[in-house]
Parts: structure tokens; sequence; C-alpha cells
């Protein structure tokens, strides 16, 4: 069984400010998509506020500085939706012994790792 990623609380805000009657993944999206633009209120990066697929995988990622950094790459790059997806993947599996993130970059189309030293 998977680890239940909302608390009842949690559901019942959701519930309340999206609809009762939505399947459970869909409340789990919006959970991850209101916690990414919590999380990058205030950045300059108002092309990401419009790209809910990538708000919500965002919001998957564990580390608010993760999202932030991942998320302000993504607003300088505007990669397609397939690259950005790859990039916040390659991020979470990208985060170092120290806890900070490997540099994520894209060059000429290809996902490339750099790692933390």
């Amino acid at each position: 069984m998977r680890q239940r990623v909302l608390t009842a609380s949690e559901l019942d805000h959701l519930k309340a400010a999206y609809g009762d009657g939505l399947t459970m993944r869909t409340y789990q999206n919006y959970h991850y998509r209101d916690r990414t633009l919590h999380v990058i209120d205030g950045l300059d990066c108002d092309w990401l506020r419009w790209k809910p697929t990538l708000l919500t995988e965002l919001g998957r990622l564990d580390d608010d500085d993760v999202i932030r950094d991942v998320a302000l790459q993504l607003c300088r790059e505007k990669p397609s939706k397939d690259i950005a997806k790859a990039i916040i993947n390659a991020a979470g599996n990208a985060v170092g012994k120290n806890g900070r993130l490997k540099r994520v970059d894209i060059v000429g189309g290809a996902l490339l790792l750099e790692r933390a030293l």
C-alpha cells in the first residue's frame, strides 16, 4: 500500500477549495500544484504558473530549495513539457549526500547532470 500523501485536514481543505467528489489522485495533484505555487511565490516565474502538469511534478520534489532552483531553471530555459519533466525527474534523483542539488542543465535539448563535489 502506498504512503498516504494527504492528511485528513489537508484533504478537507482541498475539498473545500476544489469541490467534493474528485478522485484522490486529483486531490493529490492539486496538493502538489498548490505546494509548488506557494514555494515559487515571489519568484520571477510567470511562465511556469500556467503549466499545471509541471507544477504538479515539481510539487512531488521533497525539498523547497530544489523546487525553487528547478523552477527558476525551467523559467529561464522554457523547455518543452517532455524536457521539463525529464529535468524535474532528474532533479529528484540528483540530490547529493549533502542534501544539495547537483546541477541540472539542458544543452542542445539534451539533459546533463553535473555532480556536486
